[in-house]
């Protein structure tokens, strides 16, 4: 299974036993054969849509279930707030139609495959505000929202400093001659 992004696990008991808990939640849709699909799709940069759901999930059942919040809820809507099947980034997509298009297909595809209720629905329609107008109705949905930006930040920032790291050396290099 893939490992959560931008985090580091302890292993003390605590941590373990909230890593598994976290993992028996989120279990029947990681097994399931459609959602692994998101593998082969390239959320930022070197980051599969399946990684950056994982690393949403994570940080979305952290926050809620320490805000004692419906984290279970939570933790499966936000896995599968980005679950549709197509490259937004392939040039016959328009950015514009995606970011209202793709919660719409995310939550047809989680309806298909797994029940869904109202705060997943929620976590899952409106994760991109405030980029689209759409609010978030429950707390579980204002995590999601939040895990959603910082997890693409991790994931953003991380390969940006990975590909300045050497231009940045030899600017220093530069100036300090």
């Amino acid at each position: 299974m893939a490992q959560i992004k931008g985090t580091s696990i302890v292993t003390n008991t605590e941590k373990n036993i909230s890593l598994n808990e976290f993992i028996l939640i989120i279990s029947e849709i990681i097994e399931n054969a459609e959602f692994q699909k998101l593998e082969y799709y390239s959320q930022h940069l070197n980051t599969s849509r399946l990684q950056h759901s994982i690393n949403v999930a994570y940080y979305t059942y952290k926050m809620s279930k320490s805000l004692e919040l419906d984290y279970i809820s939570a933790t499966k809507g936000a896995l599968l707030h980005d679950f549709f099947l197509y490259n937004w980034q392939d040039k016959n997509h328009n950015f514009t139609e995606h970011k209202y298009m793709h919660p719409i297909a995310a939550l047809e595809n989680s309806k298909k495959y797994f029940e869904v209720n109202e705060i997943m629905e929620d976590c899952i329609l409106n994760h991109m505000w405030p980029v689209t107008h759409t609010r978030p109705k429950t707390a579980e949905g204002h995590i999601v929202q939040l895990a959603d930006k910082y997890s693409a930040s991790i994931e953003m920032s991380s390969q940006s400093y990975r590909f300045l790291k050497g231009k940045t050396l030899r600017l220093f290099a530069a100036i300090t001659k």
